[in-house]
């Protein structure tokens, strides 16, 4: 499964950082020849009104802790679960959705979800008490699910080439993946919370998505 990081390819893939703007540059041959120069005694001024947009401009804006999918939940959450549930057995994880424990084949992977899972698989069923975990590592990261059927061409050139390629696009799983503890069942130990989408979206799931996901089963408590 190949998986792509901010930094490039490594095996874990953390979401993209945006590229930098690109700039246009003017030929300086097909520019107006007018005079820009200021008089001295207003060149102090402009220099003031210059540094001050420069500094409007440099400050950035808040991240809405709810709704942004750059904004990245802070160690020390907690996430607090308010009811038991059963992983089946053979095993090791349990899927919400939409407030409800989900079947696998029954979840809607295009919308967001969420998986709870322990260290151990087991041939029977275990119990997740209802606990508080804290949030101990957070990554954002992506797999690539599917890149679509393949098919051979011919290349029409003096130097006929075989080549392989595809006429779908690719499906990429979004995950953000909070690692827990807790010292009444450390065996519970992440929760994954997700959703497929076309790349290069970066349509990681929002802390008020993951409250949608999770309903009256889980509560999350963002840390400062």
């Amino acid at each position: 499964m190949l998986t792509k990081s901010k930094n490039g390819y490594d095996g874990i893939s953390t979401r993209y950082a945006t590229d930098s703007p690109g700039y246009r540059t003017v030929n300086a041959r097909n520019a107006v020849d007018t005079d820009w120069s200021l008089p001295m005694n207003l060149r102090p001024l402009a220099v003031l009104v210059l540094g001050t947009l420069v500094a409007v401009g440099c400050q950035s804006a808040p991240v809405d802790r709810e709704r942004s999918t750059s904004f990245t939940i802070p160690t020390g959450t907690v996430l607090v679960l308010n009811q038991e549930l059963t992983i089946p057995g053979e095993t090791a994880s349990v899927l919400i959705q939409e407030g409800k424990v989900a079947l696998d084949n029954k979840v809607r992977r295009y919308h967001p979800h969420c998986r709870l899972e322990v260290r151990e698989r087991k041939p029977q069923a275990q119990t997740i008490q209802p606990d508080s975990f804290v949030v101990t590592r957070v990554r954002d990261f992506y797999e690539v699910v599917q890149s679509g059927p393949l098919r051979l061409a011919q290349l029409d050139t003096p130097h006929p080439a075989i080549v392989v390629a595809s006429d779908a696009s690719p499906t990429w799983n979004y995950i953000t993946e909070l690692r827990l503890e807790s010292e009444r069942q450390p065996n519970v130990f992440q929760l994954q919370c997700m959703q497929w989408n076309a790349p290069p979206n970066d349509d990681y799931v929002t802390v008020e998505q993951i409250r949608g996901v999770l309903g009256e089963i889980i509560t999350l408590e963002l840390a400062d």
